[in-house]
């Protein structure tokens, strides 16, 4: 039976697949009808010579009616390639890389404008270039400005005295005299343009118009220094530059620091060159960034060669929200297993990634991949309980989708293992429903205790997948042993011993039985757990709290004949603890404790009826017990001698009024 799939966002797309390709690809660019220029370094596409410039057809198969401009090797290098491609607005495409000249064109150096069909584009001035002194440049990036002007920017030619990392071209291929960059910069790799026109550039330097700025500048529109750009002692290399759209710059490359702050060799800075410390690279990447690219909403795309971000798994390719954290939505797998040096996103949110890979997720691939973009068809769930959760918690589990679903479709609830993982999922939680619904979710038992689960939500018809709840979910064993101190009052018989109540004959050493209770912290204070037993005729017991995750909780104490009496504060209860309520009035909620004159202290004893408070109820109660003369196991024998009398009306009547305090 056929069953449709919603594509994971961050999962191959297997409709696309290129053939062979015989080296790396630099760059790729989507033209508008959607198909993909490809550069590089390589000579052949599915066997057919395609000399570092190729065009694919949407589905990844080489589109041969793009012609094969044959490129050489510049001279006194040893290869050549094509690093950068750009797409004008009236289609052609620009490249720039390392070579002399295309072929029946022998006057193009390093860069060169192609037409539509990959013909050389004869109207374009390279000569200019060449007359300019840039035949030794090895280019990394073009930059088309709105108004058809091209940016583009390499290593410095130090043959020449014209200081040239970074040239401007009118749309001719003329140069552009009014742009003015003077600079011993040695390389630029990566140009952005702001919407008032200044140009960022980061690559390899260290100074700009004799002003120091390492590896990271902002110029004005004419290429002169903007000396309102402050990146203080800079950072390391710089790969790429971009400008989100509140006018925040993200870097990415080389650097581990930014003006002496940590970054991880990603960083957002203010429209004014300072580090933006409200995103969120707490350990940034363990490898270089080659690459970023801005989807619409402003998430972040990274590539590079890199295998972990903020600790996370991330090999070489992952998406970002837009304050800097990982996108739990974009679900990559194990992702590229080699260099990822360039992205794209076509107008369907699907994202190009390309440069050295061979696989995606574990998938052949050959040196470019798509990728599923967009958002999932199920929102991420969220947790109606903020945990710790121990081995049989419930809690509820609400999503939404704007997706249909079939008849007969089950929305499942399933958890990741301990390390936060879906590769074998548990369904802890199911409701068969074509509508989104709440679902009660209850963790498994047995369990490993962790703090990096995760939770999703997934269909059964179609087939679709939520990404995972935003926060991890804390799981712990929650078995405790508390080890409690409590005297009774009326049964204490001073020198820190009491009557054995319970079965004298046969339980000697235990005084009574008594219900630990304990309550949340913060109102309403609800009771999460309830233990019977007992104490013994020194005050101790030890009691076994089950299925409460450690925490604070107010611990409460229960006894037939007395006072429910709560711990001063919250007591942390974790594997194994201890409170006496024995030692200190204050170690009761209002310093609800009886004085034993012997520097001990105890439960208040006469509340018989077990309504919070020692009034005429409790009275009359043990009064006619006394008048019958009553005995054996009885709740108004206050002293636990084993018949009601006299002196357990005095303890009553002394007490008399006396009330439960609580928070």
């Amino acid at each position: 039976m056929y069953c449709a799939v919603f594509s994971q966002p961050g999962s191959l797309d297997t409709t696309f697949n290129s053939g062979s390709l015989n080296g790396v690809i630099m760059d790729n660019a989507i033209q508008q009808d959607g198909k993909i220029i490809i550069v590089g370094d390589f000579t052949q596409v599915e066997g057919v010579n395609r000399t570092n410039v190729a065009r694919l057809h949407a589905n990844g198969e080489l589109d041969t009616s793009f012609h094969n401009p044959v490129i050489f090797i510049s001279q006194g290098l040893q290869s050549t390639e094509i690093r950068a491609v750009a797409l004008q607005p009236d289609g052609k495409v620009l490249i720039g890389g390392v070579f002399t000249y295309l072929y029946k064109f022998n006057q193009c150096f390093n860069i060169a404008r192609l037409n539509h069909d990959g013909s050389i584009d004869t109207t374009f001035r390279y000569f200019d270039i060449l007359l300019y002194g840039s035949q030794w440049w090895n280019i990394f990036d073009i930059c088309i400005q709105q108004n058809g002007k091209i940016l583009f920017s390499g290593d410095h030619n130090p043959s020449v005295i014209i200081r040239d990392a970074i040239r401007r071209v009118n749309s001719d291929g003329s140069i552009d005299t009014a742009f003015h960059f003077d600079s011993d910069a040695s390389s630029i790799h990566s140009i952005a343009i702001q919407n008032d026109e200044k140009i960022l550039i980061g690559g390899s330097f260290s100074q700009i118009d004799d002003s120091t700025a390492n590896n990271i500048g902002r110029l004005n529109s004419d290429g002169r220094i903007d000396t309102s750009f402050h990146s203080g002692t800079g950072t390391g290399s710089v790969e790429k530059i971009l400008v989100q759209s509140g006018g925040k710059i993200l870097i990415g490359g080389w650097g581990t620091h930014y003006n002496g702050s940590f970054i991880g060799r990603l960083a957002r800075l203010e429209s004014n060159g300072v580090l933006d410390s409200t995103f969120h690279n707490e350990y940034g990447t363990n490898g270089t960034i080659y690459t970023l690219c801005l989807q619409d909403d402003n998430k972040i795309l990274v590539g590079g060669n890199f295998m972990s971000y903020n600790s996370s798994d991330a090999s070489r390719f992952l998406r970002l929200n837009s304050d800097g954290s990982v996108d739990r939505c974009f679900n990559t797998g194990t992702a590229a297993n080699d260099v990822v040096f360039s992205i794209s996103i076509q107008n369907d949110e699907n994202i190009l990634i390309s440069g050295y890979l061979a696989s995606y997720n574990n998938v052949s691939r050959n040196r470019v991949a798509r990728i599923q973009g967009g958002v999932d068809s199920i929102s991420a769930p969220v947790v109606s309980l903020p945990g710790p959760f121990c081995p049989s918690s419930a809690f509820n589990v609400v999503f939404s989708s704007a997706r249909n679903y079939n008849s007969g479709n089950y929305f499942n609830v399933e958890l990741s293992d301990v390390n936060g993982n879906f590769g074998s999922p548990t369904i802890i939680g199911s409701v068969a429903s074509v509508t989104p619904d709440t679902i009660t979710a209850i963790i498994p038992t047995p369990i490993s205790p962790g703090t990096n689960y995760r939770i999703r939500i997934r269909s059964t018809s179609p087939i679709a997948t939520s990404c995972a709840y935003e926060n991890l979910l804390t799981i712990e064993q929650c078995n405790h042993t508390l080890n409690l101190k409590a005297y009774l009052q009326g049964p204490y018989k001073g020198g820190g011993v009491m009557n054995a109540i319970l079965d004298p004959i046969n339980l000697p050493y235990i005084c009574d039985s008594v219900n630990i209770l304990l309550a949340e912290k913060e109102f309403p204070y609800s009771i999460v757990s309830s233990k019977l037993g007992t104490v013994d005729i020194y005050g101790q017991g030890t009691f076994q709290i089950d299925n409460v995750p450690n925490g604070e909780y107010y611990i409460i104490v229960r006894h037939r004949s007395s006072l429910e009496t709560w711990s001063a504060t919250p007591v942390y209860i974790n594997t194994n603890s201890t409170y006496y309520f024995s030692d200190a009035p204050t170690k009761a909620y209002g310093s609800n404790l009886a004085n034993l004159s012997d520097g001990n202290f105890a439960l208040f004893s006469g509340d018989s009826n077990q309504d919070g408070v020692i009034n005429l109820d409790d009275v009359f109660s043990g009064e006619s017990k006394l008048i019958l003369i009553t005995t054996g196991y009885d709740v108004n024998d206050l002293n636990g001698d084993r018949i009601v009398e006299s002196v357990d009306q005095s303890i009553l009547e002394n007490n008399y009024g006396l009330q439960v305090i609580k928070p």
